[in-house]
């Protein structure tokens, strides 16, 4: 973030949801909103973390960008687990249709990085290993996030596809972070800011 407007103006962007998630979580008292919230609280250290304010990291010899994708890691892990609790405290089964539906968006997305990351000659093994433990990670989340609100919406509420919207934006804000560091393009970082923060606000509310 090269501007420091912008880059308060995401800070102002990271902070809001994390209040927002917690504003849910604190009305609705159940499980899944707080472990929600937490993976919000995680999402917004991995915001700082990548945002490196004030050249922290870089004075305290640490990768911005690793503990950034090890934050957005644990993120994923904690949205996927506070959807199998909302699976759970609904006593519904999750949806064949979801699940394979997002395996087969997140092995598309993969696919394509991985090929353009090779084409131009940028992707190491260490690159390419990173990658695809980070996009393991978030096909865990997608698949859980789709099984459980294909399944609620099969049952009434349509309301829950909102968070198959949410975690499909954020995947998308995740691929462009990818593009840039992977197959270097540059260009498409200006969007994450866009799909981002839509992506974690229907995430939290319909979780």
């Amino acid at each position: 973030m090269k501007k420091p407007n912008g880059t308060q103006f995401h800070l102002f962007l990271s902070l809001s949801l994390v209040a927002f998630s917690l504003l849910l979580a604190l009305v609705f008292q159940t499980c899944d909103r707080w472990i929600a919230a937490a993976a919000m609280l995680f999402s917004s250290f991995g915001d700082l973390s990548l945002m490196n304010l004030h050249g922290w990291f870089t004075k305290h010899r640490l990768h911005s960008f690793v503990c950034g994708g090890i934050l957005f890691m644990i993120s994923h892990l904690l949205y996927a687990a506070a959807f199998s609790a909302l699976l759970r405290r609904n006593d519904v089964l999750p949806s064949v249709i979801g699940i394979a539906t997002a395996i087969l968006v997140g092995i598309a997305a993969c696919l394509a990085l991985l090929c353009m990351g090779a084409k131009k000659q940028s992707l190491t093994l260490t690159k390419a290993s990173l990658l695809l433990l980070y996009a393991a990670l978030l096909l865990f989340d997608m698949t859980a996030v789709f099984a459980v609100s294909f399944s609620l919406a099969g049952r009434g509420s349509v309301w829950r596809l909102f968070s198959a919207a949410g975690i499909l934006f954020f995947a998308v804000s995740d691929f462009f972070i990818g593009m840039d560091k992977v197959a270097d393009s540059p260009s498409l970082t200006r969007f994450i800011w866009i799909f981002y923060p839509i992506g974690q606000f229907l995430l939290l509310l319909a979780a």
